[in-house]
């Protein structure tokens, strides 16, 4: 016998719940009825298959009111123990669904998502959930019919997945690129000396922690900032201490103190003060630079909040790593194609890799030959 369409909006019993349900069956005969609309199975599915199994005669009956899907939600959803996002990928089936409302209407009627939301008392956030899961990963939605995940984890592992995706993908164009950023195992002094200027310095060269004085290391700003065009910017990272910060403003005032914000590094519990979730990134405009070129609000703030990479959130090849993204983000804002941008501090090359994945030209330089072995593997090419 057919299932009408109503009744397949829930899933069927498999497994240990259905082979109790036919071990019922057989001791104790069906005592709910099969419900008929239509001349087909409009509740009674897991009933008629279990009595088919037990090899017992199922007992049917007609239903006559006008109401059927009414009749089927309310009648399940007592039956079963669902958890919100097997009830929430119900409700992503019957939105849009014929409403099955009496013919007075005048015309067939069509459930609206807020009403199947309703029906089954779901939020509408579960049912958007699930419907991202149904057009990007459509094999996860078994899992959540079976219990086995939630919509909330099924949309994780669909982020996760796109982010693994557009990773590889950026690899291998990196990889492949014919026009690979150059890299350099130099010293910044050096190797500046020897660079035409850019359309773009940005560069994230060693904190506090890792000089000896501070005060004299940031003597190498100037200088720096000397081979960027009268048309270019500048963007620098440093660490969020109030010594590092106050030695960098000494040397060479920014146009703006940017922040880069990420909420994933946990640490140790603070005790004497909070835990450091931020750096510092000074800005700087030259005398002729045009205006940013950064449309979408949710870039334009001084506080750029995004996770760092840790292995989770993006691969992580090295200690002071900088996000894809943000690296991306401050690229486009203030470059074209065609443009050089200069990293005289490159590390692991994050730097470099997006500007060529922009269609820009980079070219950087670090003293740590483990760092420079890292940037070839990713898509460098050593100078």
């Amino acid at each position: 016998m057919e299932f009408h369409e109503i009744a397949n909006i829930f899933p069927l019993m498999e497994g240990s719940e259905f082979e109790d349900l036919v071990s019922d069956i057989k001791s104790n005969g069906l005592i709910d009825p099969v419900w008929l609309y239509e001349g087909k199975i409009l509740d009674g599915r897991n009933r008629y298959r279990a009595c088919q199994e037990a090899g017992v005669e199922p007992q049917f009956q007609r239903y006559l009111k006008s109401n059927p899907l009414g009749f089927v939600i309310s009648t399940n959803i007592h039956r079963r123990h669902l958890n919100e996002s097997q009830r929430a990928v119900i409700a992503s089936t019957l939105a849009n669904m014929p409403a099955h409302r009496p013919k007075e209407v005048g015309q067939l009627a069509y459930l609206s998502q807020s009403e199947a939301a309703k029906m089954l008392n779901v939020s509408d956030r579960s049912i958007k959930r699930v419907k991202a899961v149904e057009r990007e990963a459509p094999e996860l939605i078994p899992e959540i019919v079976r219990g086995k995940l939630t919509a909330h984890q099924a949309t994780k592992k669909v982020k996760i997945r796109k982010r693994d995706e557009a990773q590889e993908t950026i690899k291998l164009q990196s990889l492949h690129s014919q026009d690979k950023p150059i890299i350099y195992n130099q010293s910044w002094n050096e190797w500046l000396e020897t660079q035409p200027q850019c359309d773009l310095l940005i560069t994230d060269p060693p904190y506090m922690t890792d000089v000896e004085n501070i005060d004299l290391f940031v003597d190498w700003l100037p200088s720096a900032l000397k081979k960027v065009k009268p048309t270019g910017f500048a963007y620098i990272f440093i660490g969020g201490y109030p010594e590092e910060i106050r030695a960098y403003l000494n040397v060479c005032m920014p146009t703006q103190l940017l922040i880069w914000t990420y909420r994933n590094t946990l640490g140790q519990n603070p005790k004497e003060k909070y835990k450091l979730n931020y750096q510092a990134i000074l800005f700087y405009r030259m005398a002729e630079s045009p205006s940013l070129d950064c449309p979408l609000t949710a870039e334009q703030w001084a506080v750029q909040d995004i996770n760092a990479p840790d292995g989770r959130l993006g691969n992580r090849y090295f200690k002071w790593q900088k996000p894809d993204e943000l690296a991306e983000r401050f690229i486009r804002h203030t470059t074209k194609k065609g443009d050089f941008v200069l990293d005289c501090f490159a590390g692991a090359g994050t730097f470099l890799l997006a500007s060529t994945r922009l269609g820009r030209k980079a070219a950087g330089c670090d003293i740590d030959k483990d760092a420079i072995d890292i940037a070839c593997n990713r898509g460098c090419h050593i100078g």
